[in-house]
């Protein structure tokens, strides 16, 4: 799997947790340029690694895709734009694993016991 740096600028994925912390309505767009401007078989590698994981299903629709977008992602829809949304949410979540913004959430501890 590559890693996000090599599909998208540095200066995002650098930057990635200030934009992931903050309030910039921008990144969203950002992101959308960045993915539309990867080639196709970056985003097809980086979505058949995604669910080549053991806990895919259950991450996907932790992330809110549903089953029929799981299924348009598999086939290769990525880039599509009724697709770019899902496809985004595979590269934030793959963002913050790299960034290590997840251990940066705050947890309220009456949510701890929560499954996330």
């Amino acid at each position: 799997m590559s890693k996000m740096i090599d599909l998208f600028e540095q200066n995002l994925v650098q930057n990635f947790a200030q934009f992931f912390f903050s309030k910039a309505d921008h990144i969203e767009d950002q992101l959308h340029q960045y993915i539309q401007n990867t080639s196709e078989n970056d985003l097809k590698s980086m979505i058949a690694n995604f669910f080549a994981q053991p806990q895919a299903q259950e991450t996907a629709l932790a992330l809110d895709l549903q089953k029929n977008e799981i299924q348009a992602l598999l086939a290769g829809d990525a880039l599509t734009k009724t697709h770019l949304k899902s496809t985004a949410k595979i590269a934030t979540y793959y963002l913050a694993m790299e960034t290590d913004a997840f251990s940066k959430v705050n947890v309220f501890d009456s949510l701890k016991d929560y499954p996330m």
